[in-house]
């Protein structure tokens, strides 16, 4: 997605909460079902630190990126077998990938 105001990527998150339980990837089967539908910060090191602290800490606050003018909706799973590590793909790029489409 082009980037977002907060208000709009969790408009889209909150609407896109039915993928959550659906399969990660078709093409990727070592994933956990999607877990997670978030908005996030659309600044890719940011972006990385917001999925590493779902990773630890199993939350998505926001709390920390109300600073950031662009925001974007991830998809979040967990690799497998161990379920350690989080994986995550822009909400555009999963729905692309799976030839998923959304009626607003």
């Amino acid at each position: 997605m082009d980037s977002l105001s907060l208000q709009q990527a969790k408009q889209i998150a909150n609407s896109s909460q039915f993928l959550v339980g659906c399969s990660f990837d078709k093409y990727f089967p070592n994933a956990t079902p999607i877990l997670c539908i978030t908005p996030c910060p659309s600044n890719e090191l940011l972006k990385e630190r917001f999925v590493d602290d779902y990773d630890c800490f199993g939350t998505t606050d926001l709390e920390d990126y109300m600073d950031e003018k662009e925001f974007d909706v991830i998809v979040i799973a967990r690799a497998l077998p161990d379920k350690e590590v989080c994986i995550y793909v822009s909400l555009k790029t999963f729905l692309e990938n799976n030839q998923v489409r959304m009626v607003a």
